[in-house]
C-alpha cells in the first residue's frame, strides 16, 4: 500500500465508480477520461499522480493551479503558479499531440 509521508489515512480511489488499488496501476496508464471520473481522498489523488498519462497530468496541474490561493508576487508560490508552471505547461502542450 502506498503511504504518503505525514498522512494517517490510506489512499482510496474509484475510477468510473470502481474502487482501484492505485499501487497496481501502471505508471502513466490512467487516461484523461478516466481521470475525469475519479473520486478519491487526498491521499488517493497524491498516489494517483504518477499513474496519470501526460494529458491527464497536464489537466490535473491546470485544475490545481486554478484552485491555488493567490500569493504575493514576491513569493516562490506566486512565481510557480503564475510564471514557471504555466510556461512549462505551454511547452509540454506544444511538444505533445493533445
Amino acid at each position: 500500500m502506498i503511504k504518503i509521508p505525514g498522512r494517517k489515512s490510506d489512499p482510496h480511489v474509484t475510477i468510473n465508480g470502481i474502487e482501484v488499488d492505485v499501487e497496481k496501476l501502471r505508471d502513466s496508464s490512467v487516461s484523461l477520461e478516466e481521470y475525469k471520473s475519479v473520486r478519491a481522498n487526498t491521499d488517493g489523488f497524491r498516489a494517483l499522480t504518477s499513474k496519470l498519462c501526460l494529458e491527464a497530468l497536464v489537466y490535473s496541474v491546470e485544475n490545481n493551479l486554478k484552485n491555488c490561493r493567490r500569493e504575493y508576487e514576491s513569493t516562490y508560490d506566486w512565481s510557480l503558479k503564475n510564471v514557471i508552471v504555466p510556461e512549462l505547461l505551454k511547452r509540454l502542450e506544444e511538444r505533445s499531440m493533445f
